[in-house]
């Protein structure tokens, strides 16, 4: 269920990073040749954009792709190391447990307002915080589960 999920996102931010480039090769396009402007191409692209870099932060942590420096931990035996990505990945989930919780809590007060051009209510727009971060709390806990269940020896790095 899980690789079903990453394709599912993998696909929605192709998609979107797709609709993002085409609305701003057509914004540039209207500009140069027609000497105009589509009303809605800075709204549509910053609210996508938005909603890519969320879930694509998912992904990334999927991964374990994120930067990290590795000079204090490779200097660690395999159970140190082991340890410190615990803790690491446990306080990452739970800085994201506290941002679903205040942005989700956010959510209501957004209800009210709506986007310029597009109309969209801003709740949509902010949403993007506690799915993406809602999505990254499962892959780092999964990513986690799966380190501390590897067999010992199978990994040169426990990060």
């Amino acid at each position: 269920m899980m690789q079903r999920l990453e394709k599912l996102i993998e696909y929605v931010v192709i998609a979107m990073m797709g609709i993002v480039a085409l609305t701003i090769m057509s914004e540039v396009a209207a500009r140069t040749f027609f000497t105009t402007s589509l009303i809605v191409s800075e709204e549509l692209s910053r609210y996508l954009m938005i909603w890519t870099a969320m879930l694509a932060v998912a992904l990334v942590a999927k991964d374990n792709g994120h930067i990290r420096i590795n000079m204090f931990t490779d200097k660690l035996g395999p159970k140190a190391g082991l340890f410190v990505a615990t803790i690491s990945d446990l306080m990452v989930i739970a800085f994201l447990a506290v941002l679903v919780v205040y942005s989700i809590l956010q959510m209501p007060r957004l209800a009210n307002q709506g986007t310029v051009t597009l109309g969209l209510n801003m709740a949509w727009v902010y949403a993007a915080m506690p799915v993406g971060a809602g999505l990254t709390i499962l892959f780092v806990a999964r990513r986690c589960w799966d380190r501390l269940m590897r067999t010992p020896g199978t990994e040169e790095s426990p990060l």
